[in-house]
């Protein structure tokens, strides 16, 4: 059986992951008012049994539907060029702020 999921691109992050997904499956109401990914994929996993009744997304998690060529190598390339901005990050505990003189 066939793939269905593709990791297209991804940075694994010191407290995050960025990464688009190629998803080749149908979920129910996937495309529907209140149907998102995370619903879906949610409602999936514990139907299955994966989980048990925890959450499985980050609180804050955001997805996004890529639409285009255009779309998709913007993101892919924040993507990738993630890591090099790691220690500019507020999140990072060890960056460091530079004090400009007045």
């Amino acid at each position: 059986m066939a793939s269905r999921v593709k990791i297209e691109s991804y940075a694994v992050m010191p407290n995050h992951v960025h990464g688009i997904l190629t998803v080749h499956l149908k979920l129910p109401n996937a495309n529907r008012s209140g149907g998102t990914m995370e619903a879906a994929t949610s409602k999936r996993a514990r139907e299955s049994g994966l989980v048990s009744g925890e959450p499985i997304w980050q609180k804050g998690y955001y997805e996004h539907a890529v639409r285009n060529t255009k779309e998709y190598v913007e993101i892919t390339n924040y993507i990738l060029q993630n890591p090099a901005r790691w220690a500019d990050e507020e999140d990072n505990p060890d960056r460091q702020v530079s004090v400009k003189p007045l």
